[in-house]
């Protein structure tokens, strides 16, 4: 089938550094998947988007670029590739067909709930597809909040998954 996730971290547990592996080996190693990864602010966005380019530098089997700029890595052979945006914009995620998204900081966003239909419309409920939504929490009302709520009730498509910042040993007092 298809992956939904909502996650629910706590902060550096590692979870956008996960998709961003997942979703780069996706990309370089496999025709026709597109990736969008959506951060709440652009500093974030390039920090994720910095972190692909680090995967593509150190990947001994890298595929061949078409093109790469700021905002996009393209794998022209493969007809994959991977684009960054930012959450400001109200249209940010529609416009493109993409097999792979990325929401982070979800919870952040200040227009959640007009991205969050703009993803569903650009990335098909089909085999292979992946929407994942991650998030620090950030109070109760917001568009991340309450689709954790249904999420958690067995309501839409999203299973949610929670990481508590006490299990790596480093948050941990001796």
């Amino acid at each position: 089938g298809w992956v939904r996730a909502l996650v629910l971290k706590g902060r550096q547990q590692g979870i956008s550094t996960y998709v961003a592996a997942r979703y780069y080996h996706r990309t370089s190693m496999q025709r026709g998947n597109r990736a969008l990864i959506i951060a709440h602010e652009q500093t974030a966005s390039d920090n994720l988007f910095e972190m692909v380019r680090r995967y593509h530098k150190a990947n001994p089997l890298r595929p061949s670029i078409q093109a790469s700029n700021a905002k996009e890595l393209k794998f022209g052979a493969l007809g994959s590739g991977y684009r960054v945006s930012t959450a400001g914009t109200k249209d940010t995620g529609r416009g493109g067909t993409f097999q792979l998204a990325h929401a982070s900081e979800y919870g952040f966003w200040p227009n959640a709930d007009g991205h969050s239909a703009g993803l569903a419309q650009t990335v098909a409920d089909l085999p292979g597809t992946e929407i994942i939504k991650e998030s620090t929490a950030n109070g109760v009302g917001n568009a991340f909040h309450i689709e954790w709520q249904q999420a958690e009730s067995g309501q839409g498509d999203y299973i949610p998954h929670f990481v508590p910042w006490f299990w790596p040993a480093a948050y941990r007092p001796p």
